[in-house]
Order: structure tokens, then sequence, then C-alpha cells
């Protein structure tokens, strides 16, 4: 389950960069998931992502101070 969170969190990191976005339905389908299934695994990638967002910027703002 945490490869499929990662997977996605890489479509939805591509999608965003294409101004696009992704559903649970699409995600449902790449990964042959049941539709609400796959909106579970948007979400969790969407938070899996928001904290590695956080995370570089923690990381960033570190190597500043120093």
């Amino acid at each position: 389950m945490q490869q499929q969170i990662v997977t996605v969190a890489e479509w939805l990191a591509e999608a965003e960069e294409a101004g696009q976005k992704l559903s649970g339905a699409e995600v449902a389908r790449r990964l042959g998931l049941s539709p609400k299934t796959g909106q579970r695994r948007v979400n969790a990638a969407a938070e899996y992502l928001e904290e590695q967002r956080r995370q570089q910027g923690r990381a960033r703002l570190r190597s500043v101070r120093r």
C-alpha cells in the first residue's frame, strides 16, 4: 500500500505541473482498484506530498541558517 501511495503521489505531482487534476476514479483504473479505494489513495498521496514538501522546506531553512 505504501508503494501505491508513493506512486500516486508522483502522478499527483505530474498532474499538478500540467495544471490538471487526478481523480480517484483514474487512480482506481490505473491500479485496478475500486473507485472508493482509488480516492483513498489520492487522499493519502496528497498528505504524503504535503509532508514531503514540508520536510524539504525545513531542510532548506536549516541550510540557509548555517
